[in-house]
């Protein structure tokens, strides 16, 4: 299709050139610009292909009958604990600097 139309254009503007061609509504510099767009998306579609070409699926991907549901009494228990050591921690760390600044 890229090269039809870069041959497209050549056809037109020799067409254009002789007289034998009369502009209704063509812009031959449009036709250009969507020439050069079409290039670099059939590029960017040929680097993803070659991308994708090492890869292979090992597995059909499936659906768990039962639905994946947050553990939120976990997740407060772990939140509770998690911050109960940086407390701790923070207090050690405090009284650290406070022995520091005495010395």
């Amino acid at each position: 299709m890229i090269k039809g139309s870069d041959e497209l254009t050549r056809t037109y503007k020799k067409l254009l050139e002789s007289g034998r061609l009369i502009l209704v509504g063509f812009n031959p510099i449009e036709l250009e610009k969507r020439s050069s767009d079409l290039k670099i998306e059939r590029l960017t579609i040929e680097q993803a292909l070659n991308r994708l070409k090492g890869i292979e699926m090992i597995d059909k991907p499936y659906i768990l009958k039962n639905p994946v549901k947050p553990r939120i009494k976990m997740n407060i228990a772990l939140a509770g604990i998690t911050s109960l050591f940086a407390g701790i921690f923070l207090a050690f760390l405090m009284e650290y600097v406070e022995k520091m600044r005495e010395r």
